[in-house]
């Protein structure tokens, strides 16, 4: 297939890298101290900045944020699952991609490992779907590019193999380490390849690990870090400098490929930092009286535990020290666990309000099947009541706030999805973690500084994301202020000489140019946005389970 295009260099090209969750606060760091040499030179080269995430900053609403150049009430994706729904996909997205409407204008894309790219849709050159679609599997656009790619590169995949449990396991945890520099490895080889082999106008690829590593080993960097080993910690620390060196590196092989007219996009779709502490919002539900539970099983060990007040907190922090114990610690914490979702263990007839991903949901009548609150004076009363509660949330150790500002939906969000948007929405500042619970009948415990080994999860997402920019009338060490990561979807658009859909909320940042250059003095046209939607892709029930998971793993899904 490769020989269908020729490689040309005479038009202006758009390189976007996408460094899932990369931290821009730990690259400026690294970079100014010579650890990242290839990143500095791309910071005294080029324009760099923060890059505003959307609100949840979760993987599946950000990069469909960034593709679409839309907030989530417009795309109508607001987190892994939907309101309704299990796992979304792409199929679950409003509107027209990026690479759609650079396709539609003749121009030759190429677009590798995105993030919600499955399932693949038909564009002008190559497609190979990215995280979020079903494990074992590879997904191309044309469909004969699969068994091209199952030939020259038989390791790749889009999901590591060792995705088990790892914390306190020195011999798994090098497994893991092993694997994720071996899938990195093959994402680089195949994004070389396509530059290489095929011709294009755009070519984004996406590499996943600087979020998976910094979920995993954030808690050997610092100690007051979930799951902190001092011990474990003596070989592990710096593990995810060295990725980020890796990452440099893999900056410099790419980068090579390509010419200094071709703008280069380094992004990220969020930040990712530390917590020391977690806030379960279930619980927190329950404590204010706005979730209720079913009665649950006098069988269930978890009962008799709570009943004794034997919190999960108290199993956790236990077992954690005693590694000994672990198995023991995962059957009573299954034990506690409700396996099901709060759909089946809430009691909506008394549940005002239930949590959502980076949210809370009404209970309102009308909307959900058993809603009981009524829509107006009580809805807005039952809001008011929780940002004040939420508002007043307060670290019981250090009485710092929890949070800043909590969102009504209709501050963040606009556009024909609004409906399915949580209530209220929110991002834990500093050191604090927000999970939606395990919906336990347990006493309850506002903050636990300890989980069990088996979750990985040790750092969290940040709204803050990584924005560096070069090459072509690019500015040369300039910071770019008040970007968003819906500003980059117009803005290629833009570079590429193509009209701006005129329902996208981002804007082109045309900060980034050089005042006297063309494009600078080039004036935004923009065009009528058109209507549509997709037919919805449903994942089988196995594949499903399967993603959820590997979610669970990385602590997305509680």
């Amino acid at each position: 297939m490769a020989s269908e295009w020729n490689m040309t260099t005479s038009r202006q090209k758009v390189l976007v890298i996408g460094l899932d969750g990369a931290s821009p606060h730990l690259i400026e760091s690294w970079a100014s101290e010579g650890k990242l040499p290839n990143f500095k030179k791309i910071l005294e080269n080029g324009a760099s900045g923060g890059l505003g995430s959307v609100i949840p900053p979760y993987t599946p609403p950000a990069w469909t944020s960034f593709m679409t150049g839309k907030n989530p009430g417009k795309h109508g994706i607001f987190g892994f699952t939907g309101r309704d729904t299990g796992i979304v996909n792409a199929s679950y997205l409003d509107g027209k991609t990026l690479w759609r409407i650079l396709s539609d204008h003749g121009k030759k894309v190429i677009v590798i490992n995105v993030p919600m790219t499955f399932p693949v849709e038909r564009i002008n050159g190559v497609l190979v779907s990215g995280y979020m679609a079903p494990p074992d599997d590879l997904y191309t656009y044309p469909q004969n590019l699969k068994e091209e790619l199952e030939n020259k590169f038989p390791s790749y995949r889009v999901y590591m193999n060792v995705n088990d449990p790892i914390c306190g396991d020195e011999k798994a945890i090098d497994s893991w380490l092993k694997d994720l520099y071996s899938i990195t490895e093959q994402n680089l080889e195949v994004t070389t390849y396509f530059m290489k082999n095929f011709e294009w106008d755009f070519l984004m690829t996406v590499f996943m690990g600087t979020d998976w590593i910094a979920h995993v080993f954030w808690r050997y960097e610092d100690p007051a870090c979930v799951g902190y080993d001092i011990e474990i910690a003596k070989k592990y620390k710096g593990t995810i400098l060295r990725y980020y060196q890796e990452i440099d590196s893999i900056l410099k092989k790419i980068l090579d490929q390509t010419d200094e007219e071709t703008m280069v996009v380094i992004m990220s779709d969020h930040g990712s930092g530390p917590f020391h502490q977690v806030l379960f919002l279930d619980e927190w539900l329950i404590k204010v009286g706005l979730l209720k539970l079913k009665d649950k099983d006098p069988w269930n060990v978890g009962f008799w535990l709570s009943k004794m007040g034997i919190s999960l907190e108290k199993v956790i922090t236990f077992v954690s020290t005693h590694q000994k114990l672990l198995g023991l610690g995962r059957w009573i914490w299954s034990s506690f666990r409700l396996e099901s979702s709060v759909v089946s263990n809430a009691d909506w007839s008394k549940t005002r309000a239930y949590p959502a991903q980076g949210g809370i949901y009404i209970n309102v009548k009308g909307r959900e099947s058993h809603g009981i609150v009524e829509p107006g004076k009580d809805y807005e009363e039952i809001r008011e009541l929780l940002i004040q509660r939420l508002m007043a949330c307060r670290d019981t150790k250090s009485g710092e706030k929890v949070f800043d500002r909590i969102f009504k939906k209709e501050e963040l969000y606009s556009g024909p999805h609004l409906g399915d948007a949580p209530d209220l929405a929110f991002v834990a500042e500093g050191p604090y973690l927000v999970s939606r619970g395990l919906l336990t009948p347990r006493q309850i415990v506002r903050f636990a500084k300890n989980f069990l080994p088996e979750i990985l999860q040790s750092s969290k997402h940040e709204i803050e994301g990584t924005l560096l920019v070069m090459g072509g009338d690019v500015r040369k060490n300039t910071k770019i202020r008040n970007a968003s990561i819906i500003d980059l979807a117009p803005t290629i658009l833009y570079v590429l000489g193509i009209p701006i859909p005129s329902d996208m909320d981002g804007r082109p940042l045309k900060e980034l140019f050089e005042p006297s250059s063309h494009l600078a003095k080039t004036s935004v046209q923009y065009q009528a946005a058109e209507v549509g939607r997709k037919r919805k892709y449903h994942l089988t029930q196995e594949e499903n389970e399967e993603i959820k998971r590997r979610l669970r793993v990385l602590g997305y899904l509680d």
